[in-house]
């Protein structure tokens, strides 16, 4: 790199530092909130505020309250009884493999009776 465009990229990094040291201050203070949520305060919402720090913001679907309550019910009770919660999401992802596998095999089968 040339003086010249030392100096220019030294100016823009010194003229930088300050917006890029307030964005990681802003960034650690969310990201601690939502560490530091504990117990009963701990809600999807703290995600929904963590995710409004990215640029795009919160991009996920809303969903209505009576869907979620369940679900958060759901997930409650899967982490009191000590088994792993999984989600309506995960679930029709897991059936919807199951669904493929089941029609490779079914196409195998077919080949091999000559359908």
């Amino acid at each position: 790199m040339s003086d010249s465009g030392r100096v220019i990229f030294d100016c823009y990094n010194i003229c930088q530092k300050p917006r890029l040291e307030a964005e990681i201050e802003r960034l650690r203070a969310g990201i601690r909130k939502h560490m530091n949520t504990r117990g009963d305060d701990r809600c999807y919402q703290d995600d929904h505020d963590l995710y409004l720090l990215l640029p795009e913001g919160d991009t996920r679907p809303v969903r209505e309250v009576a869907v979620t309550l369940e679900n958060c019910q759901r997930y409650i009770e899967c982490r009191q009884q000590g088994r792993e919660y999984v989600s309506p999401q995960r679930r029709i992802e897991e059936l919807e493999k199951q669904i493929h596998a089941l029609e490779a095999e079914n196409h195998l089968l077919r080949e091999e009776l000559g359908q």
